[in-house]
């Protein structure tokens, strides 16, 4: 390890003419919520990922994962399938046979001897629904601060607990769910319980009542879920309410007759419901999960009794062998709203410190998974030797990109940029404080995609004293005709002050109109602003800026100042367009507007409400390897390997 100084080059960004266009260091988490149905006399079905079919945009569309997902589930009702003969027998629903872009989902029933004949049930008689969730593998932040962590234990052996320890420890005792990804042994009755479940350790087995050892190991999946609730509006433009129960007490095997002997869990109608959407639910899909094994071989079961406050289950195991009880087990719930498809991860990193630029095209790269590269016109590569000390570049330094207008640059329209849902945006950049803004309200965009998506940018306010407490006004003529921060023309307030702050807004789907939040924003009334000077942008210095929206509610912080926050019941779904993803100017079809003059480093896109902790984690504190350099950069600090 050496430490050294050094430079870093960065694009500076003026403010005129015009762009044209062209053509992991984060892992991506996608999760797919759906139900399926083994219609009768099936052995099993096929189960193929996609959206909902109430999905915004499009509806049913296929979903693909990027890596072989964990799936994990629950069936409904009891599942009869041999009549009068064995009516009441323990059943479940396995998982093999996992891809990218399905599964299937089989029927198992114990393998019963009865009168010396083994009786093979391979089928039901009735329809067999069944919900599933589908999650990458790997440890991830959904919007809200949910920590979900997903993995396989592969070639189980018959009886024998394998432990596993969490990623990171979860602050309380998380939600865990299980479920087999093969079905190794078609005639043999398995399940498989977790145990020991802590914050940060878990272990689970298979194995059956009967203590007869299964001819062939098996793969375990888990999804762990930490504790709480969260809401957001998915990929698909829907709200979205999850909420996950550890350990909920007084689930039993049967006591009467289904679905009398069901146990019902309280949840929370907040979330489920998602306040303000016609999507809120009357009846939440619901999975269960054994955090216990009393009685061993048992599998949790939905009652279809479950509603929209509580979800109802049982624990079923075997009856032909006198080995069903009413033995209580804690068990893990997971409640959501609804079947949706959300992705969860890093759409676009523009580092812009890349080893070499092609000066004909001005090339931009991203360093993000899909590579969405971007042309940049009328910039110029600035040296920087104040603080913060970004990481190094790496090749020749001093290159001067073409100079004349525009200024700015442009990554052609991209379906990965069409972001329904949750977003999270940061950057460094240094304002220069010399450009004259126009148009209404006065911008200078960071970043975004267009006038009427999503888009981070510079704003020009007029803050005034208003009974007795500093508020924020346009800082450009309103409707009225009026410009309170319109001093010399008569129309201004003595109490005026210009200042320039972070806008952060998203566009309404629905209503085509902007709503957004600003850095020095206390408050929720739009109309009446209160002024926190703590958020006020600073010309001629490198400033950080975090933002996030969940689809309901905003967060913005510049630097590590108070998060200026408002919070919202409505869902809105983000509005997409065909404009380019641009840095430094705004387009709208071949208009630019809100050009900025600055300088403008570490621009990263995501598809996801990251908590601020974790995307200051992800944004200033990450490691990176430069392959031409030949050593690893941990972003910003002075620190690097040869």
């Amino acid at each position: 390890m050496k430490l050294t100084t050094y430079l870093k080059y960065v694009i500076k960004i003026g403010a005129f003419g015009l762009v044209q266009l062209t053509g992991n260091a984060f892992a991506e988490t996608q999760l797919l919520v759906g139900q399926a149905v083994i219609p009768p006399t099936a052995s099993s079905v096929t189960v193929t990922f996609s959206t909902p079919p109430d999905s915004a945009i499009p509806p049913a569309d296929a979903v693909i994962f990027e890596s072989t997902p964990i799936v994990v589930g629950s069936s409904d009702g009891r599942q009869q399938s041999l009549g009068l003969l064995l009516p009441d027998d323990a059943a479940d629903i396995r998982i093999s046979n996992i891809t990218t872009t399905g599964f299937t989902a089989s029927y198992q029933r114990k393998r019963n001897t009865l009168f010396g004949t083994v009786t093979e049930v391979t089928a039901p008689t009735v329809p067999i629904t069944f919900h599933y969730i589908a999650v990458t593998p790997g440890r991830s932040e959904l919007p809200g601060g949910m920590v979900v962590e997903a993995g396989k234990l592969t070639n189980q052996a018959f009886n024998n607990p394998a432990n596993i320890t969490f990623e990171s420890p979860y602050n309380t005792i998380p939600a865990v769910f299980t479920g087999f990804q093969s079905f190794n042994n078609p005639t043999d009755w398995l399940v498989a319980n977790t145990l020991n479940v802590a914050t940060q350790s878990a272990s689970f087995v298979m194995t059956n009542r009967s203590a007869s050892a299964a001819a062939n190991s098996e793969d375990i999946g888990y999804i762990a879920f930490s504790s709480g609730a969260t809401k957001f509006v998915a990929s698909d433009g829907l709200a979205t309410g999850i909420q996950a129960l550890p350990n909920q007490a007084g689930i039993s095997g049967p006591t009467g007759s289904y679905p009398t002997d069901c146990n019902e869990v309280q949840l929370d109608t907040d979330y489920l419901t998602v306040v303000g959407d016609a999507s809120s639910v009357t009846s939440p899909v619901t999975i269960g999960n054994q955090a216990t094994a009393n009685q061993a071989g048992g599998t949790v079961r939905r009652c279809t009794s479950s509603s929209n406050d509580k979800a109802s289950f049982y624990i079923d195991s075997e009856a032909i062998s006198g080995n069903r009880t009413t033995v209580n087990e804690l068990t893990s719930v997971l409640a959501l709203n609804r079947p949706f498809y959300a992705s969860f991860g890093l759409v676009a990193d523009y580092q812009l410190d890349q080893c070499r630029i092609n000066l004909a095209n001005a090339s931009i790269l991203d360093s993000g998974p899909y590579t969405l590269n971007g042309v940049g016109n009328g910039l110029t590569r600035e040296t920087v030797t104040g603080l913060p000390a970004p990481a190094p570049l790496c090749g020749a330094a001093g290159l001067s990109l073409n100079p004349s207008s525009p200024s700015g640059v442009a990554v052609s329209d991209d379906p990965l940029f069409d972001i329904q849902g949750t977003i999270s945006m940061a950057a460094w950049f240094n304002f220069s404080g010399t450009q004259t803004e126009t148009g209404f309200p006065e911008l200078q965009t960071l970043a975004g995609k267009g006038t009427d998506s999503f888009r981070l940018a510079i704003e020009k306010v007029c803050t005034i004293d208003s009974g007795g407490t500093r508020v924020i006004d346009e800082a450009s003529t309103r409707g009225t005709g009026i410009n309170l921060c319109d001093v010399a023309g008569g129309t201004g307030l003595a109490s005026s002050e210009i200042h320039h702050v972070i806008r952060f807004e998203v566009t309404n789907q629905a209503s085509g109109l902007a709503t957004f939040i600003r850095s020095t924003q206390i408050g929720t009334n739009q109309a009446n602003l209160f002024f926190d000077p703590r958020g006020v942008v600073t010309a001629g210095s490198w400033q950080h800026v975090r933002a996030t929206f969940d689809g309901f509610s905003f967060k913005l912080t510049v630097d590590d100042n108070p998060i200026a926050e408002t919070l919202g019941t409505s869902a809105i779904p983000l509005n997409t367009n065909n404009e380019p993803f641009s840095l430094g100017l705004s387009y709208s079809g071949t208009t630019t507007s809100a050009l900025y003059d600055g300088l403008l480093d570490e621009v990263t896109l995501w598809e996801n409400a990251l908590s601020m902790e974790r995307l200051n984690t992800l944004h200033r504190q990450r490691t990176r390897l430069c392959q031409s350099c030949g050593r690893e950069i941990i972003y910003w600090r002075e620190v690097y390997k040869r």
